[in-house]
């Protein structure tokens, strides 16, 4: 008589060991497949929001300089609050703040009100400022500041109302060209100078080039250029305005 063997089912440890390994194989490569997403997702969003700054900047100031406005009959108007000026190396005023620096200012019919479209067409005086980030050594926050041309104070010096609006974070290696009437450019503008040397009050195109950084130090270069449009404001309005 002959007797039967039975065989134990199962695995064996190296085919177990061999299972596991494929496992942690497959598990590893899903979770750096993962990972590589989530990081080309938030690279994305990165990259989508330097394009949002790059194009709310350049709207902004192309809206704000093609509106410009000036006086060709009252040199009053044209020396206080229609007066344009802008550049890295103007005298600072003596009550600027130590952080700050005013590159830009002039009078435009481009208000911007929250409360309806922009540009609102509203008269008011606009500064760009460039104001030191404590939080990024050696870069600026790009500051957009407006006062309605009635709430002008009279005198230098005094208070005036104004609303800022932040446009962008990390801004450096900001430069400005503005061509004359002649064709020729200089990198400030000043048009009380113009005024007493008895040239064009205003410049006929402004270029302003800057770079904004993100967090991971990469950069965007941003240049403006705008040609001004310019609108009269007659003769005898101005102190209407400043009152």
């Amino acid at each position: 008589m002959v007797a039967g063997h039975s065989r134990c089912g199962g695995f064996t440890l190296i085919e177990v060991m061999l299972a596991l390994m494929i496992m942690g194989l497959v598990f590893m490569g899903s979770q750096a497949i993962v990972s590589r997403v989530i990081t080309m997702a938030q690279d994305v969003d990165r990259r989508q929001s330097m394009e949002q700054h790059v194009r709310v900047c350049s709207w902004v100031m192309n809206a704000d300089l093609g509106s410009v406005l000036y006086s060709d009959g009252n040199k009053t108007a044209m020396a206080t609050y229609l007066v344009f000026f802008g550049g890295r190396n103007l005298p600072k005023a003596l009550d600027a703040p130590d952080d700050e620096e005013i590159f830009l200012s002039f009078a435009t019919a481009a208000a911007m009100t929250f409360t309806g479209f922009f540009p609102s067409h509203s008269m008011v005086r606009v500064e760009y400022v460039l104001r030191k980030d404590a939080e990024r050594q050696g870069t600026f926050l790009l500051i957009r500041r407006e006062t309605p041309l009635p709430q002008l104070p009279l005198r230098t010096g005094a208070a005036r109302p104004y609303m800022e609006t932040d446009l962008a974070a990390g801004i450096k290696d900001v430069r400005l060209s503005f061509q004359s009437n002649r064709g020729e450019w200089s990198p400030d503008w000043d048009n009380r100078a113009k005024l007493l040397a008895g040239q064009w009050h205003l410049p006929f195109q402004v270029r302003v080039t800057l770079t904004l950084l993100d967090k991971e130090e990469r950069s965007k270069t941003l240049e403006i250029v705008s040609n001004l449009p310019l609108r009269v404001i007659p003769a005898g309005v101005g102190r209407t305005l400043a009152q």
